[in-house]
């Protein structure tokens, strides 16, 4: 089997992201739900400026105080249900495509964006996440596979990054003066 052409994951990897995902969500609603606080937590502590991003629930409250919180949860089950269907789709590149253009284009176009100085801080320390949750090593082969498909989502956001400053550019020039006199 070859490479898939939107991650370049390979069967193996693919299979090693199931798996560990599997092993991180648990076989039970709350574990699916702890599965989620404790991700998102997780990225607050370690990724850095992540709690100013939020303004649908106090960020910054205390962990007690966020798990008691119900735009915070709410967030928390779109966190893991996104990654969720992203992992179902590993084996259907199309879907895989849109799936992951879908995410990043909400997240790059919002104002202010969340964008590859958000998600490249996840992908270089998503490993730490997995090896304390999951007890491997931080050289196994699914912090490998995690790895290698977060960065690969990082390219993502990149190329959306540049077509959205395209786009700015190109309508700034549009508004712009047919000369510099005027």
């Amino acid at each position: 089997m070859s490479d898939c052409p939107v991650t370049g994951l390979t069967y193996l990897e693919k299979r090693d992201l199931e798996s560990s995902w599997r092993k991180l969500i648990g076989t039970t609603p709350r574990e699916f739900k702890n599965a989620g606080i404790n991700l998102v937590l997780w990225m607050f502590d370690n990724i850095p400026n992540m709690r100013g991003r939020f303004t649908k629930f106090q960020a910054n409250n205390t962990r007690s105080n966020l798990v008691a919180d119900e735009m915070f949860l709410a967030h928390t089950q779109s966190v893991i249900l996104a990654i969720d269907s992203i992992i179902k789709m590993l084996d259907n590149p199309s879907k895989l495509k849109v799936k992951l253009q879908s995410l990043v284009k909400s997240h790059v176009g919002q104002t202010p964006p969340i964008g590859s100085e958000y998600f490249e801080p996840f992908a270089a320390r998503f490993h730490v996440f997995l090896v304390a949750a999951l007890g491997v090593p931080e050289d196994s082969d699914e912090v490998a596979a995690w790895t290698k498909f977060l960065y690969a989502l990082c390219s993502l956001v990149k190329v959306e990054e540049d077509a959205q400053r395209k786009v700015a550019k190109a309508t700034a020039q549009q508004g712009a003066p047919c000369c510099w006199i005027l």
